[in-house]
């Protein structure tokens, strides 16, 4: 009987005989870890070369600065920009009032500066053109009223950013990237490049393309060492010796504060030119592709605009009467002409400000799909720059009727032209939420500029005085105030003031001698001691702070001193 723990054989089930395997070769037992060791080792990957160059880290080189030298014409450039940039420090600081000779350097810094840079590149648009000519304009305004010193240094300041900003035309953005790069060129590659301008000062190019120090350096290194002796030194040769004191004795303390000073700012603002001119034109911003929008839902944007639209609305609803009578002329009742001109007037205002930031903040931070702004969120804004433009228009009403029932003054014409800004940034405004290619930045800039410009040369003081004076005589007035004409203190008020020394009233008739008194004392060395009034000469005999309109007055003023000059007793 057979076993049954026999295998039976393959041949006899199945009718053949597979082929008989070696028994697999024995494999010897890894060693036992402990179970944390095996559970904190990773697995070990196919191909060990591969996985250690896929997650091999990266270590990039850190980013050196590329440093440049300068050639011949650099040094030459270099040479003039120092020359103009002193003597501009010289007649801002030292000038009795920036004049002619501010007009004259800073003009020259300007043609300086635009030789070295459009020798680079030659291409330019309108809008760089505008820019320059308003630079030059500005410049120009010093020696013809020599009057809004402080806006037109500032406007200056901004102009040249906006200039060297076109002239990068990598960058062609407008809006709030706009500003981003204006600032960065006006603070970034101007404060921020001085250690640039002072080592290429100090390098030059050779013709292997590598740099090799300038000697200039050397010396004055020398001569910084050398200041401390001769402080010491000098002192001591004037204790030494008559001659050498008396020598030194000639030359004025002013002079030398004067020298010491102009030297001090005007090499300040020569680095800061000259680095900003080096690196601009090595800039290489290309413009990104992506459009920039916001990550706030739409939604968000639309309730929170159709909140304060409605509230506009309804505001409209219920002052609508009130505006077209002030339209009109109409007063409301139970109000006089200055009741209604004040007010709302600087609340009005500070609305079409908030309104204007609104518009600006809903289209940056409202989530645009394929680029584009809800359409919703468009009319929304649309909505809020006609009312703003209805609230202007109220306002620039409400000023007209204040000027002609009580005269002009420097805040009324500044809150005007203020009110004009808006009227036509609302309107580019609203014109680019639908039309993407519309610069209203630009439009803005420009229509800024246009206005500074009216009010350097036309001269808020002039208007003033020009306007008042007429109205009065005219009879659009029933009186002057003739304190806000002494408080003019530009000689563009003296042909206007002069009309009024024979006035009728003899109170106006004593206020205009004494402000032309005023005035002659402040141009000239007069002697009242005798019934006839004599001019020994003019007090500023400073080319550098001439202006036309202080030419004209004095001439004026000169010519008929005995009809309107009043002693000192008699004021």
């Amino acid at each position: 009987m057979q076993d049954m723990n026999q295998q039976p054989n393959p041949q006899q089930l199945y009718g053949y005989a597979p082929p008989m395997q070696p028994p697999p070769a024995q494999q010897p037992m890894p060693p036992m870890q402990p179970p944390m060791q095996q559970s904190m080792q990773p697995p070990m990957p196919q191909d060990p070369e591969r996985f250690q160059q896929t997650f091999q880290p990266v270590i990039r080189p850190p980013v050196r600065r590329q440093y440049f030298g300068t050639d011949r014409k650099g040094i030459i450039f270099a040479l003039i920009l120092l020359c103009f940039s002193l003597l501009c420090a010289n007649s801002y600081i030292y000038a009795t009032h920036p004049g002619l000779g501010a007009s004259i350097f800073t003009a020259g810094l300007f043609f300086t500066l635009a030789v070295y840079l459009f020798k680079q590149r030659k291409t330019v648009t309108f809008y760089g053109v505008f820019c320059c000519i308003a630079y030059l304009a500005l410049a120009v305004s010093f020696s013809v009223t020599g009057s809004n010193v402080f806006f037109v240094i500032n406007a200056l300041f901004l102009l040249s950013g906006v200039i060297y900003t076109e002239f990068m035309q990598q960058r062609r953005y407008d809006g709030f990237r706009s500003i981003a790069d204006l600032c960065r060129t006006m603070f970034v590659l101007t404060f921020g490049r001085i250690h640039y301008a002072a080592y290429a000062l100090f390098h030059k190019n050779t013709p292997d393309g590598t740099m090799q120090k300038r000697k200039v350096s050397s010396v004055l290194i020398g001569i910084a060492i050398a200041l401390p002796f001769l402080v010491v030194i000098i002192p001591l040769l004037i204790l030494s010796d008559a001659a050498f004191e008396g020598l030194l004795s000639n030359i004025s303390t002013d002079v030398v504060v004067e020298l010491l000073v102009s030297i001090l700012f005007g090499v300040l603002v020569f680095f800061l030119l000259f680095g900003r001119a080096l690196c601009i034109p090595r800039e290489d911003r290309k413009p990104s592709e992506k459009e920039y929008g916001g990550s706030l839902e739409s939604v968000i944007i639309i309730a929170f605009l159709s909140m304060i639209c409605a509230i506009y609305a309804v505001y409209l609803f219920t002052q609508i009467a009130y505006f077209f009578n002030g339209f009109a002329g109409i007063l409301p009742r139970g109000y006089s002409v200055a009741q209604y001109a004040r007010r709302g007037f600087f609340e009005m205002s500070i609305i079409c400000a908030i309104n204007l930031l609104i518009v600006f903040l809903a289209g940056l931070l409202c989530k645009k799909a394929e680029g584009k702004m809800p359409r919703a969120v468009k009319l929304l804004s649309l909505f809020l720059c006609i009312f703003s433009l209805f609230l202007a228009a109220t306002v620039l009403s409400k000023i007209c009727l204040y000027i002609e029932s009580f005269g002009m003054t420097h805040l009324r014409i500044l809150t005007f032209l203020f009110t004009v800004l808006l009227v036509v940034l609302f309107v580019s405004v609203s014109i680019r939420l639908f039309k993407k290619n519309v610069p209203y930045m630009k439009i803005a800039l420009v229509t800024a500029t246009l206005l500074l410009l009216f009010a350097t040369y036309a001269d808020t003081d002039r208007l003033v005085a020009a306007y008042n004076i007429r109205a009065y005589q005219s009879g659009r007035l029933d009186a002057i105030d003739m304190e806000t004409i002494s408080e003019l203190d530009s000689p563009t008020v003296v042909p206007y003031v002069y009309e009024l020394i024979h006035d009728d009233d003899f109170a106006v008739s004593e206020k205009a001698k004494r402000i032309l008194s005023w005035h002659a004392d402040e141009l000239f060395k007069v002697t009242d001691t005798e019934p006839t009034v004599n001019i020994l000469g003019r007090r500023n005999t400073d080319w550098r702070a001439w202006t036309y309109a202080e030419q004209e007055a004095a001439d004026l003023l000169e010519q008929n001193i005995n009809e309107y000059y009043l002693t000192r007793w008699q004021r």
